[in-house]
């Protein structure tokens, strides 16, 4: 995987003075062999910023190993990250390597840290401590030159204050954070993830890239997408789908009742007026343009007009 290809160059391009930091203190962190904890709301592009970090660290060329901390059963942890030897119990007819192996020489990415068990943190610390573990049923201790990068939905001060975060685990990650910021603000980069969302989505369904209009991109931007890149992604792919042969409207994304939460714009709130007006216009006319166009006090052109913008369906 290349850094400078797809999505990863995308989410280093920034037009916003908040996360061009976080970039920044990406490119300042890559090239250490620290433990990175990473903080931000679902969606935020936490497990997109590791891979950046990975690619542009010296350690790109070993692997990159994520692994859903929410994931590992109670009385595993052993056994998943440390491995275990022949014999070591019933079953176990060959030896058999843990993560911690599998990322020597590259990155272990703890996703849902927040997940994480409290009866596992002590052998996580450990590790981080010594760089050192004991295989399942071994005697010899092994090395691990792996870099571990946190992260976590929850900020590991809440977590630590809340009792489900050791202290000493805490201190031992803690002193390189990296927050990233929610979508809502980080506003100048909506637009244009917007707009690569939709030429891929549109490339998928091997169609040509719908149009818009400007007052779309305002609605789009002034959203406040609380699924943060995910959501903006999964609703531009709906968008491309249901718009068909024609332009992209706010319709088209699905956005529920319930997630209009903020007070549109005057440019959005005109469409939306201007739509219903259209609208009731063509059903009292019974789709006749030159009853239409008498009802509104339109000329017949910029009626029709209207009437191919605004008709249901569209």
């Amino acid at each position: 995987m290349n850094v400078e290809s797809g999505f990863l160059r995308m989410f280093l391009k920034t037009r916003s003075p908040v996360f061009s930091r976080v970039i920044e203190q990406m490119r300042l962190l890559a090239p250490h062999d620290i433990p990175v904890v990473v903080e931000g709301e679902t969606g935020t592009g936490k497990e997109l910023f590791v891979q950046c970090l990975h690619e542009l660290s010296p350690r790109n060329r070993g692997n990159l190993v994520p692994v859903n901390m929410g994931g590992i059963p109670q009385g595993l942890f052993e056994e998943i990250f440390f491995g275990h030897v022949r014999g070591a119990f019933t079953g176990a007819d060959m030896a058999k390597e843990g993560l911690f192996a599998a990322a020597n020489g590259g990155t272990l990415f703890l996703d849902e840290f927040n997940a994480m068990l409290p009866e596992h943190q002590p052998k996580l610390l450990r590790v981080l401590e010594t760089s050192t573990y004991l295989s399942v049923g071994g005697l010899e201790t092994k090395k691990t030159s792996a870099r571990v990068v946190v992260a976590s939905n929850d900020s590991l001060s809440d977590l630590k204050e809340a009792g489900d975060l050791r202290e000493d685990l805490f201190f031992r990650l803690s002193t390189f954070r990296v927050i990233l910021p929610p979508l809502r603000e980080r506003r100048e980069d909506i637009v244009p993830l917007f707009q690569y969302f939709l030429a891929q989505y549109s490339d998928r369904f091997k169609k040509s890239p719908p149009s818009y209009s400007r007052t779309l991109l305002d609605r789009i931007e002034s959203h406040e997408w609380k699924g943060n890149i995910r959501e903006l992604s999964r609703k531009t792919e709906r968008a491309a789908l249901f718009c068909g042969a024609g332009p992209i409207e706010w319709h088209h994304f699905g956005v529920s009742a319930e997630e209009e939460d903020v007070f549109p714009l005057f440019g959005v709130a005109l469409e939306g007026f201007e739509r219903g007006y259209i609208q009731d216009a063509i059903r009292k006319s019974g789709g006749n343009v030159r009853l239409g166009s008498e009802l509104t006090g339109l000329s017949s052109t910029t009626y029709k007009r209207k009437v191919r913008q605004h008709s249901p369906g569209k």
